[in-house]
């Protein structure tokens, strides 16, 4: 018994659902997406603003990279 499957269209929402995040990432615009208060992604030209790493942003809360002035 042999079962085909038209996968087609499956590969094309997958192909324009990973476009957006391509954009994002590759940005020259710092871009930061957080949940609930912490930084859940930062593309590479966020990290450069702020002189982290991507990796060190992850987890950080969002309330460390404001500056409150007394």
């Amino acid at each position: 018994m042999t079962t085909i499957e038209n996968i087609t269209k499956c590969q094309v929402t997958y192909l324009f659902m990973d476009v957006p995040h391509f954009i994002v990432a590759h940005s020259v615009v710092g871009i930061c997406i957080d949940i609930d208060g912490k930084l859940w992604f930062i593309n590479e030209a966020f990290a450069q603003i702020f002189g982290y790493s991507r990796h060190e942003f992850l987890g950080m809360e969002v309330a460390e990279l404001v500056y409150f002035e007394l």
